[in-house]
C-alpha cells in the first residue's frame, strides 16, 4: 500500500506515461495475487500472526483471501518492483553510468530479498510461499517490463504514452512521455540550469 500510495502522489506531481506503466504493473499484479490466493487456498503457517488476526477477521464476517498465505504477497509485490526497475535502470537509463545502474539494481534487489526473508522469519508465510511470491512476482515484473519497453513494444504500451502525450487533452492535464530520456535526472538538471539562467 505505501509503494502504491508513494506512486500514486509521484504520477500527480510528475504526471509522466512511465510512472503510470509502473503504477497500473503493481495494480495488476496486486490483482493477480489475489487471483492465486483465492485459487491454491494454502494457509498460512501455524501459529502466523496473520492468520490470528484474519480468523478474527473471518469471525466478525469481515474477512478475505487474507488468510491464504500462496503466494506471498509482500514477497510477489517487492519482487515485481525490483524486477521491473532493475530492468528499467539497466536497459532505458543509459545516460547514467553502468557501475551507479548496478549498485542501483542491487540495492532494489537486495531490499526485495530482505522483505522476503523477513515474512519466513517472521511467520508470516513459509520458505515456499515466500518462494513463489518471489517467483510470480520477479516473472510477472519482467513480462511487464518487456511489455512496456521491448523495441516493438508487444503491447503497444510505449507507443500508447507518445500518442497519448501527443493528444490536446494531455496538453491541458500536462501529461508527458519522458521515453525519450536516457537520464531523467541529468536531463531536468540541465532544464533547470538552463531555466535559472534565463
Amino acid at each position: 500500500p505505501f509503494l502504491i500510495a508513494m506512486l500514486t502522489a509521484l504520477l500527480a506531481f510528475r504526471r509522466d506515461w512511465q510512472t503510470f506503466m509502473l503504477l497500473v504493473g503493481l495494480i495488476l499484479n496486486v490483482v493477480l495475487n489475489k487471483v492465486l490466493k483465492s485459487t491454491f487456498r494454502e494457509p498460512r503457517p501455524s501459529g502466523s500472526c496473520a492468520l490470528e488476526y484474519s480468523g478474527s477477521l473471518l469471525s466478525s464476517g469481515s474477512g478475505g483471501a487474507e488468510e491464504y498465505g500462496m503466494p506471498s504477497n509482500h514477497a510477489q509485490f517487492v519482487a515485481f518492483f525490483a524486477a521491473f526497475l532493475s530492468l528499467f535502470l539497466l536497459r532505458r537509463t543509459t545516460g547514467a553510468p553502468l557501475a551507479e545502474r548496478l549498485l542501483l539494481s542491487a540495492g532494489l534487489c537486495g531490499g526485495a530479498g530482505l522483505v522476503a526473508y523477513a515474512r519466513v522469519y517472521l511467520g508470516y508465510h513459509s520458505a515456499s510461499q515466500v518462494a513463489a511470491g518471489v517467483t510470480v512476482g520477479a516473472t510477472a515484473g519482467a513480462v511487464w517490463f518487456l511489455a512496456y519497453a521491448a523495441p516493438r513494444g508487444w503491447f503497444g504500451l510505449e507507443r500508447a504514452g507518445k500518442a497519448a502525450a501527443a493528444h490536446p487533452f494531455a496538453k491541458v492535464l500536462k501529461l508527458r512521455d519522458t521515453s525519450a530520456c536516457a537520464n531523467m535526472v541529468t536531463f531536468e538538471h540541465a532544464a533547470y540550469a538552463a531555466q535559472a539562467a534565463y
